[in-house]
């Protein structure tokens, strides 16, 4: 015969119990391992404030809440860093929901937000509203006021955080690649800095020549160009922030020839100056070393900005204070040009050809960065003998 049938009610209490002791135990064993390893406690005791800070802007870290688990639709956000793609949702419970700074829901970490920037609607048809920020939806910008529909996989912009829209349980591909070239034709096609690139074409010159460029050339660059002019304007501001309001940033064209400069030897870099010092100090930055420092000083803000919102210290490592980040690169100051023909007959450096001028690597727009001289000397060395360079090996 059977046994009497289990209590559920003492059934579950006993589950409980065992949940409640693995839940002890992994927190022990995880606390042995903290104490062991002093750099993973701190790196998890940052994961907990950051998460924290990131909820109080109504930010979920996607890691901690994984999106086939939600039953509300939600914003993912959308990075060319893989890194930091998909690692944030916006998850929409309430209707309509606010984006933008101070008092709304949602504060996103762009520096383009304004308050009130616009407003998410889930109840019935869910759609997308611009308020006081420039608003995108699938690459279209929409007037103040006006709404547009969401459906999953929708790309929304605002200030300049991409977010892909998603109804709960609904899942679809998303090109990355195709999504920003979405993201920079709509900057493109809407950004106030048009006249500034043509400016910038009209300066451009190298070896005492206009570089000139072709029209596909010219669409490439100004492309590159127009989206870093507002994180160029941005980065001023971010460093006025954090106290360095002594550095300056201009977008650039850039020709690295001296002689017979051409449309392929035009590059697009961002001019950084630190105007404390006497002379200044110019640095000519690549767009992803300058994208690298703009995205991790943006991080920086908003720690410091989370930090005093909770009442919490908060020190910005010395790696990443902007003088640190932006002028701890290698770059190209400029090219000096010498014809050592001289060498074919083993003769040494002729004393008026030993100081060689630096032309400066012409940028477009106001330049006064000074390259300097290069001093190049060459000595034949002594034969064997000590009969001069005749017993030297021969230079061909």
């Amino acid at each position: 015969g059977g046994g009497a049938a289990a209590d559920p009610v003492a059934a579950a209490a006993a589950m409980q119990t065992l949940l409640d002791m693995e839940s002890q135990m992994e927190a022990k064993m995880l606390a042995v391992h903290h104490e062991s390893n002093p750099a993973a406690a701190a790196a998890a005791e940052s994961f907990e404030t950051q998460k924290k800070h990131l909820q109080t802007r109504g930010i979920t870290l996607s890691c901690e809440c994984p999106p086939e688990t939600l039953n509300t639709p939600y914003l993912m956000n959308l990075d060319e860093d893989p890194f930091r793609s998909g690692r944030q949702l916006c998850i929409l419970e309430k209707s309509p929901t606010s984006f933008g700074r101070e008092d709304d829901d949602v504060r996103p970490q762009s520096m383009a937000m304004v308050k009130n920037h616009c407003y998410v609607t889930v109840d019935g048809e869910k759609s997308i509203k611009a308020g006081d920020g420039p608003t995108f939806v699938n690459g279209v910008l929409l007037a103040k006021g006006a709404s547009s529909p969401l459906v999953t996989g929708d790309r929304v912009l605002m200030g300049s955080e991409l977010y892909i829209f998603y109804l709960p349980g609904e899942k679809v591909e998303v090109d990355i690649d195709a999504a920003f070239t979405e993201y920079r034709e709509a900057m493109m096609a809407n950004s106030k800095y048009k006249d500034q690139f043509k400016k910038s074409c009209g300066s451009l010159t190298s070896g005492g020549k206009n570089v000139k460029l072709d029209k596909s050339d010219a669409a490439q660059l100004e492309r590159e160009m127009i989206e870093l002019y507002p994180k160029a304007a941005e980065m001023e501001q971010l460093c006025l922030l954090m106290d360095r309001d002594y550095i300056d940033c201009a977008v650039v064209l850039q020709s690295t020839k001296v002689t017979a400069a051409g449309k392929d030897d035009a590059q697009v870099k961002v001019k950084v100056v630190n105007t404390s010092v006497k002379p200044v100090e110019t640095i000519y930055l690549a767009s992803f070393e300058f994208n690298r420092a703009y995205n991790i000083l943006n991080d920086e803000l908003y720690h410091l900005r989370d930090a005093i919102e909770a009442d919490e210290q908060y020190t910005v490592p010395l790696q990443h204070d902007p003088l640190t980040l932006l002028f701890d690169s290698t770059f190209h100051v400029g090219t000096a040009v010498m014809f050592p023909e001289y060498l074919v007959y083993n003769l040494e450096t002729d004393e008026s050809e030993v100081q060689l001028e630096v032309f400066p690597a012409a940028a477009s727009g106001n330049q006064e960065l000074n390259a300097g001289k290069l001093e190049v000397i060459w000595t034949p060395l002594a034969g064997p003998r000590g009969g001069g360079a005749g017993g030297g090996k021969e230079i061909t």
